[in-house]
């Protein structure tokens, strides 16, 4: 029977309760500004300066980490979230929501980094992937939360800023439970972060930056391409319904999986099957059913992947290079997920509704090809990472 400790199912709240604050803050953000009749394109703006947040606060998350340890961090983090909130239901001219978002984002792309990062660090490697796909489901239905939280409790008024605040203190809450509860070292070290380790990671990283091109891609234009292929509206939406749906029911049994075969060969036959997957999404023409099973299976196997890299870095580094790599992984992820739309865009401009399906197949072509030659099925492998039980260093703390 697979056994989760305590401090692994409050890692996993800590998660879900900063995945409720950042799904809430979209629609918050967005139909504040919208309310005010603001263009669409300032709107997009206020969105992408939240999203920026892993790209510029990620260089100092791992020496900040290793300055106060997971906890603490994670505690000033929701702990400026809440501030966040406090101050909106106090001041919300459109100038000053957009240094919020800014900060807010900052914040929680921080949290996020950490709480991935942590809960690798307590992780055991007999129930890493597993415990992944648990840690993913919660922020999965988190991000899911917060949304639902705003359609029923609005964004006018102080009711939903207040009730991200009690969120967010809740999650501060369950940090303070966790107060020395990995047994590891809560102060900081005395050797330097080695930032050379996130290079020598960089196979891992473009995994990661695929990942995130595939499924901003699949997100943002998916339905769009129903509709330019004959689907009516109805169908469209069902078909990247049964996306998501194929994130919710996938990922904990691939991730249970992970625990049983090689992980980076794994990496490599789902980055293929997914491949596959989008492909035969493309071929399926106005056969709706066909679709909508290509579609179920594309969206669990692309998140998938996300979460087997990420089992991949815990197994692989520990110490202080695990938030390093964490950090980069967030990172070049961030990088993929910004660029995934106009990649898919560009080619439904140039060749039409099946620009999508080919972009997309061909991206994650690459990264089976990349996971293939990380995992040595082309050769020794020695360019990947250590393996696990590796090189050692100071803990961090929690």
């Amino acid at each position: 029977m697979m056994r989760i400790s305590r401090i692994q199912v409050l890692i996993c709240l800590v998660g879900f309760a900063e995945a409720v604050v950042y799904g809430y803050s979209f629609p918050y953000f967005s139909l504040t500004l919208e309310s005010r009749d603001l263009s669409s394109a300032m709107i997009g703006m206020n969105a992408m300066v939240g999203t920026l947040g892993a790209l510029l606060v990620g260089p100092v998350v791992p020496t900040m980490i290793a300055r106060l340890g997971y906890r603490r961090f994670s505690i000033a983090a929701l702990l400026v979230a809440a501030v966040i909130f406090a101050a909106a239901a106090v001041e919300d001219s459109t100038p000053v929501l957009f240094a919020y978002r800014l900060v807010l984002g900052l914040a929680l792309a921080s949290l996020w980094i950490s709480t991935e990062a942590w809960l690798n660090h307590v992780a055991d490697d007999d129930n890493r992937g597993f415990l992944n796909g648990i840690f993913q489901t919660c922020y999965s239905f988190g991000f899911f939360l917060g949304p639902t939280i705003a359609s029923v409790v609005g964004t006018d008024g102080g009711i939903g800023p207040s009730t991200m605040i009690v969120v967010a203190v809740l999650g501060i809450l369950v940090c303070v439970v966790l107060r020395g509860g990995s047994g590891a070292v809560e102060g900081s070290f005395e050797a330097p972060l080695d930032w050379t380790v996130a290079w020598r990671a960089r196979r891992l990283l473009a995994v990661a930056m695929l990942t995130g091109v595939a499924e901003t891609a699949m997100y943002t234009l998916l339905h769009v391409y129903g509709l330019q292929i004959g689907y009516p509206r109805e169908t469209a939406l069902m078909v990247l319904m049964a996306y998501t749906l194929g994130e919710v029911v996938l990922t904990l049994p691939l991730g249970w999986t992970a625990d049983r075969v090689d992980r980076r060969k794994m990496l490599a036959v789902c980055g293929l099957a997914a491949s596959a997957a989008v492909a035969f999404l493309g071929l399926s023409g106005t056969v709706e059913l066909s679709a909508m099973a290509m579609s179920f299976l594309a969206g669990g196997l692309i998140v998938s992947l996300y979460n087997l890299a990420l089992v991949v870095v815990g197994e692989t580094y520990r110490s202080t290079d695990l938030p390093v790599v964490s950090t980069a992984f967030s990172m070049a992820y961030s990088v993929g997920c910004a660029s995934g739309a106009t990649v898919g865009g560009l080619a439904m401009d140039a060749l039409g509704p099946e620009g999508l399906p080919i972009a997309v197949s061909l991206a994650l072509a690459v990264f089976a090809l990349a996971s293939a030659w990380m995992s040595g099925l082309f050769g020794s492998g020695r360019n990947a990472p250590v393996p696990p039980g590796g090189r050692m260093g100071p803990s961090i703390g929690p």
